[in-house]
């Protein structure tokens, strides 16, 4: 005798492997071959402390990241760039393929080729506010970056300031799984970048 589907009840539900154990708001994802319970959505911070670099590892989950930069201080008036890595940081890609360009307070700067991705073409202020995407992260895809970048000369996006609309790509087809942040030179004395990522 036949039971239909929308008939079931209590027992005799299907339910995914392990649910019982799953907490509010997870879902089943597989991951390496493996059912896992986990939100879709991941959230880690990172507090510089006259830091070389802010590194963020194991993010092979993740295909599209959000950076958000909190009164990062540079020690220098320097560039703040990005860097990628395929190997879960034990090494960055530090070549020449790096594409970016900025409109900053309204004035254009071209596209240029970089070893790195960087947030502005601006120098003039220590302090950088602001946020960026990122897409195609870990996949065999050109990843690409855009956002809006504050450079300030004080804290609180107070003091005179410098914007810019950026964007770019890292003209590799690879699937990164960590992210480097680094100033050109010194050091990255205080502030917090919150990373954000869309699991899949």
């Amino acid at each position: 005798m036949s039971v239909q589907h929308k008939n079931l009840t209590a027992s005799q539900l299907h339910e995914s492997k392990g649910v019982s154990a799953a907490s509010d708001g997870e879902f089943n994802i597989v991951n390496s071959s493996a059912n896992v319970w986990t939100t879709l959505h991941g959230e880690s911070a990172q507090t510089a402390s006259v830091d070389a670099n802010l590194n963020f590892t194991n993010l092979s989950e993740y295909r599209t990241l959000i950076l958000t930069f909190d009164d990062l201080l540079l020690s220098d008036t320097e560039l703040l760039g990005l860097r990628f890595s395929s190997d879960n940081g034990s090494s960055y890609l530090s070549t020449s393929i790096h594409y970016a360009a900025a409109n900053q307070n309204g004035a254009s700067v071209p596209i240029q080729a970089y070893t790195a991705l960087y947030l502005s073409n601006s120098t003039s202020a220590d302090y950088v506010s602001g946020k960026i995407t990122l897409t195609n992260f870990n996949k065999t895809l050109v990843t690409g970056m855009q956002g809006i970048v504050c450079r300030n000369s004080n804290n609180s996006m107070s003091g005179t300031r410098t914007t810019a609309l950026v964007t770019g790509i890292v003209n590799s087809a690879t699937a990164f799984d960590a992210l480097r942040i680094f100033p050109a030179a010194g050091t990255l004395t205080s502030g917090v970048v919150t990373l954000e990522g869309t699991r899949s």
